[in-house]
C-alpha cells in the first residue's frame, strides 16, 4: 500500500509551522497508526512521534529498530504505576504531561534513582478553564505552589519540567472561540510564572488537528497532530 498522502501531508503542514513564530516541534501523534505509516512519516523526515499508552509505546519501540533516531513522546495520562516500564522504553524524550503533584513526586524519585537515565523533559498539563472532563492542574495558585516545591527539590541533570501543556475544549459550540481562550489563558499563566518565579521561559505545547491553526495564532512551541498526518482523505 502506498503512504504518499503521508509525506504529502507533512509537507504541508511543515510549511505552516515555518510560518508561525516561534516555529513549533511537531509531535506526530501516532496512537491510531500502523508500523507501516509510522514508518512512511520516519522516511519523510518525521522523527518525533507521540503515544498515549505505555504497553504500545514499548512495543511500537521494540518494532522499529530500523529507524533509529526515532524519538518517543508520551502524550497520555500517565500513572504513578506505569512511570518504571516507561522510563525503561529507551528512545523516550518527553511526557505530555504531568498533572499533579503525586505524579511530579514519583517520577522524581524514580529518575533520583536512575542518574544515568537520558535526558527526560516533560510539561505540566494545565486545565485553566477547568473542563470537568480533562486532566491538569485548573488554577494558577495551585500550580505556582508546584512549581515553587519543584524549584525546591535538588535538580536533576536528566529531568526538567519545560513548560505547560493543555488541551482545548471539543464540546463548545463556538469552537475556535474557546479553544483561542485556553491557549491565550496558559500563555498568560506561562508568562506570569516565569516572571514570578524567575524561571527560564516556558515552552508551551498547545493545538491538535483540530485547533492547531489556532494554537499557531497564539503562539506554541509545540503541536500535536495525528489525523491531519494519518488520515489518507486528510487533504
Amino acid at each position: 500500500m502506498s503512504y504518499e498522502y503521508i509525506a504529502r501531508h507533512l509537507q504541508k503542514l511543515q510549511q505552516e509551522l515555518q510560518a508561525a513564530r516561534p516555529i513549533p516541534q511537531l509531535v506526530a501523534v501516532s496512537k491510531y497508526a500502523s508500523l507501516a505509516q509510522i514508518k512512511a512519516a520516519y522516511m519523510a523526515g518525521q522523527r518525533d512521534f507521540g503515544e498515549s499508552k505505555v504497553q504500545v509505546l514499548a512495543e511500537k519501540e521494540q518494532a522499529l529498530q530500523d529507524c533509529p533516531d526515532i524519538r518517543w513522546h508520551f502524550i497520555g495520562h500517565l500513572q504513578t504505576n506505569k512511570i518504571n516500564a516507561l522510563l525503561k522504553i529507551p528512545r523516550l524524550v518527553a511526557i505530555n504531561a504531568v498533572d499533579s503533584g503525586h505524579l511530579a513526586a514519583a517520577l522524581y524519585q524514580k529518575m533520583q534513582a536512575l542518574p544515568h537515565h537520558p535526558p527526560l523533559a516533560f510539561f505540566w498539563q494545565v486545565n485553566p478553564v477547568a473542563q470537568d472532563q480533562k486532566y491538569g492542574i485548573k488554577t494558577l495558585a495551585e500550580l505556582q505552589t508546584l512549581l515553587k516545591q519543584w524549584k525546591s527539590w535538588d535538580p536533576l541533570p536528566n529531568l526538567k519540567g519545560i513548560g505547560l501543556m493543555v488541551m482545548s475544549s471539543l464540546q463548545n459550540e463556538d469552537f475556535a472561540a474557546a479553544a483561542e481562550q485556553t491557549f491565550a489563558e496558559t500563555k498568560s499563566w506561562a508568562m506570569h510564572l516565569a516572571r514570578e518565579l524567575n524561571l527560564a521561559p516556558l515552552k508551551l505545547s498547545m493545538g491538535m488537528t483540530s485547533d492547531y491553526l489556532t494554537a499557531l495564532k497564539v503562539g506554541t512551541d509545540q503541536v500535536r497532530i495525528g489525523s491531519a498526518i494519518f488520515q489518507e482523505d486528510a487533504d
